[in-house]
């Protein structure tokens, strides 16, 4: 197969070179658009306020994420909402900034922006907390639009115009509008790669969210001042007319643009029907590439904040790689028909990622099992890889479809403005649509196919269009990714061992339903290296960390087994702990249990007989329901730390604190911490952490290390709402006489398990920390438990 990089046979797939100036006799021009326009240069620091914007938008995308969490937790809801609305406002910042910059093209105007938003962010930590507080009360959904829409939107807007604006103001001609449109976005998109990793992996765990956003906003506006400062009283190519100047102190007059838009004669109305649409879907294609590129790593991989990292960084990367080529390409090939062609090889690319991903899967499944650190990475690196090749014909499509719009320099800044908007909506509609509707409809695999299908069925239109000689072999590409994805099926991946009985991929999780020899099921999340519920109907105890909560009551002073008449379970999982509690109390025990994922909800009815009627099980973000619950419990209990994936919300004084607040007088908050085994040695640094923050609120934090009973590697930390000691823990043990149940577990944690009260020592003898919804580098400590897991073999 073939690119053309023109067909001169087709008059509708060729475009005339578009001149406005008088080339002299070597072929050189000079640009008209001004009587100075000769003399004067391009405006200084334009370029670096462009990465610096890019910077900054993804920082607040990521502080936002922090200051909205601990209000209305971290459900599919919020990030909805969080994504949506920063896309939907740069979508309105690139239709307005294209305006802008042809109506008022002036550099100052540009720094002035840059400058209101920098002002705009240093106001967010100070107006989040009422914000966020006055529209709580409106619910998950509304609440937190409403919220995310009243702090974060108008800089966002802001941030939008910069890109569109400062092609403008670049813009010599239309020959180098490829180019230039590339270099920008390219410029833009590396600065949202350290937007997004600087203030995650870096800032925000050494000083906290509000400093990191502050940090930020002085960056940007010392950039802005400087901006301005260099541009005063300057005349600039792209940017004059006659008699007018582009300093502060003048007036801010309109240029009016030519009568053309820009984006008639050029490119036809046949053309622009099929062009826009594609610009859409290639968009669309970018974000359902994305989507999907993490469900298939999740099994294998996880999703911790280390391969989100690596993903969006590597995705990033490409797209910059595909901004700048696709602007070089459009110059050089400025015709419809070889786009058309770039799109379908994009789509073809996409259809074959489900393919040729199984045997690199397969590796690092092998990895994980041997605990092979270098197979492991190498087999993760394989697979970013792969999303390579479509990611960066992607990038291409929006600065190549800006240079077959662009019909002259003074309507460059509209075009641009609405490209980008238009790929940007497409990219709203690859966010969600492919999380909240294919892939729990029909799987990750088959939702790469149907992206496949639908751009190149876009890209088959177009190139008929153009070029009707070519149609056969696209179309001949198209009918392969149909039989790959009628014929071609996968298992997403084997059970770790015994039965698969079911997998599921829901909006949250890769699910697998796994029945061991014995009959035990299990419940086995993402990569599968924890199991997260068990059911056997033949045996109650477990002799892992779900048989601890029952006894946890008994640390309270003067407790007994007729104390405990209610239970909040936050992590409810497929109901192991409830089933136990039911056991071991009685059915009269009433259990709120929160789950945040509703397919574990029927996974846990259908395979682990979650069926209580005691139990209410609620498919929520545990913290919002806490929020806004007024209801006190004996005990409450927390299984959401499925490390390594540890919500930080949930880990802070400030959780806490909410927690303590819903406890009877005699009440208890129980919290199961991972704890691996590295090198022989369990690593305790998170349960360490956790029981320093949870001091912080309670009177007395106590820690049962399951490793010497069971080989579970979990560590339960206890709080009580009261003052007491270990020996009233032990005392209380030994006088339940009639419940079994508890006996035996009780006496197994105080014979056999490492049963101690925290004192504030660390194992490492390190500094305690105390998380606070400002301050929780939890994300950081479980990526050195990462890393020191696989390099050094663990369990």
């Amino acid at each position: 197969m073939q690119i053309e990089p023109a067909d001169q046979s087709s008059a509708t797939s060729t475009r005339p070179i578009l001149r406005t100036g008088a080339a002299d006799a070597s072929g050189s021009m000079e640009e008209n658009i001004g009587p100075r326009a000769g003399r004067a240069g391009r405006p200084p620091f334009l370029l670096p306020i462009v990465f610096v914007s890019g910077i900054s938008t993804m920082a607040i995308q990521m502080t936002a994420s922090r200051f909205v969490q601990p209000f209305f937790g971290s459900s599919l809801l919020i990030w909805s909402n969080l994504i949506g609305i920063t896309m939907i406002c740069l979508a309105l910042g690139y239709f307005i900034g294209g305006r802008l910059g042809d109506r008022y093209p002036r550099p100052a105007l540009l720094y002035g922006l840059t400058g209101a938003v920098a002002v705009l962010m240093a106001l967010i930590p100070l107006l989040y907390d009422p914000f966020l507080n006055l529209t709580k009360g409106g619910g998950v959904f509304v609440g937190s639009f409403l919220g995310i829409v009243l702090l974060f939107a108008l800089p966002l807007i802001l941030l939008g115009c910069v890109s569109p604006f400062a092609v403008r103001l670049l813009l010599k001609t239309v020959e180098g509008a490829g180019r230039t449109v590339g270099a920008v976005s390219s410029l833009s998109t590396v600065g949202s790669i350290l937007g997004t990793f600087l203030p995650v992996l870096w800032i925000m765990p050494t000083v906290g969210t509000r400093i990191t956003l502050w940090l930020f906003a002085a960056v940007l506006l010392a950039f802005s001042a400087l901006g301005l400062f260099l541009t005063r009283g300057k005349s600039f190519y792209g940017v004059e007319q006659p008699g007018q100047n582009n300093g502060l102190d003048e007036t801010l007059s309109p240029i009016r643009p030519p009568s053309t838009s820009g984006m008639d004669d050029e490119v036809g109305r046949t053309q622009k029907s099929v062009l826009f649409p594609i610009i859409v879907i290639c968009g669309m294609a970018v974000m359902a590439t994305e989507m999907c590129a993490s469900r298939l790593i999740q099994p294998y991989f996880g999703d911790s904040l280390l391969i989100w990292a690596c993903l969006i960084g590597f995705i990033i990367i490409y797209l910059a790689i595909g901004y700048n080529l696709g602007g070089r390409l459009a110059d050089r090939f400025p015709r419809p028909a070889f786009l058309y062609q770039l799109t379908a090889l994009a789509a073809l690319t996409i259809g074959l990622i489900p393919v040729i991903s199984s045997p690199i899967l397969t590796i690092a499944n092998s990895g994980f099992k041997t605990v092979n650190g270098g197979l492991f990475f190498g087999a993760l690196l394989g697979m970013i890889l792969l999303f390579a090749a479509p990611v960066i014909l992607l990038g291409c499509v929006s600065p190549f479809a800006v240079r077959l719009l662009v019909n002259n320099v003074q309507g460059a800044g509209r075009t641009a403005g609405m490209v980008s908007s238009l790929s940007t909506v497409g990219s709203i509609i690859g966010t969600f649509l492919p999380v909240l509707v294919f892939i729990p409809l029909v799987g990750t695999r088959n939702t790469l196919y149907i992206f496949s299908i639908v751009l190149l069925a876009f890209s088959v239109w177009g190139i008929y269009t153009v070029n009707r000689r070519r149609v056969p072999v696209y179309a001949a590409l198209l009918g392969l990714v149909v039989v790959l994805a009628l014929f071609v099926t996968f298992q997403i991946k084997t059970a770790p061992y015994g039965t698969l009985l079911e997998e599921r991929e829901s909006a949250y999780n890769y699910i697998q339903v796994v029945k061991r020899d014995d009959g035990q099921t299990d419940l086995v999340l993402n990569e599968g290296h924890a199991v997260h519920s068990i059911y056997n109907p033949n045996q109650i105890l477990t002799r892992g960390p779900w048989d601890q909560y029952m006894i946890t009551p008994f640390f309270a002073p003067g407790a007994t087994e007729k104390d405990v008449k209610n239970m909040l379970m936050i992590g409810l999982g497929a109901g192991t702990v409830p089933k136990q509690l039911t056991k071991a109390y009685g059915s009269q025990v009433h259990i709120d249990g929160v789950e945040i994922d509703p397919t574990i909800i029927e996974m846990g009815r259908k395979h682990f007989d979650m069926n209580e009627p005691n139990l209410n099980a609620i498919a929520e973000d545990g913290r919002y329901y806490l929020i806004t619950s007024a209801k006190k419990y004996d005990i409450i209990g927390v299984d959401a730390y499925k490390q390594p994936y540890i919500p930080f919300h949930l880990t802070t004084k400030e959780f806490f604190q909410q927690v303590r607040d819903h406890l009877t007088p005699n009440g208890v908050a129980v919290i199961n911490a991972g704890a691996p085994s590295v090198s022989g040695k369990q690593d305790l640094r998170l349960a360490e952490a956790l029981a320093s923050t949870m001091k912080s609120v309670y009177p007395n934090v106590f820690m049962i290390n399951l490793f010497k009973s069971s080989g579970y590697y979990n560590t339960i930390i206890v709080a009580t709402n009261r003052p007491t000691t270990l020996d009233t823990f032990k005392q209380n043990i030994q006088s339940v006489v009639t419940n079994s149940l508890i006996k035996e577990v009780g006496m197994r944690a105080i014979t056999t398990d490492s049963v101690q009260e925290w004192t504030g020592k660390t194992s490492d003898g390190s500094s305690p920390i105390v998380f606070t919804d400002d301050w929780a580098p939890v994300e950081r400590l479980i990526d050195q438990v990462i890393i020191d897991y696989v390099t050094a073999g663990g369990k």
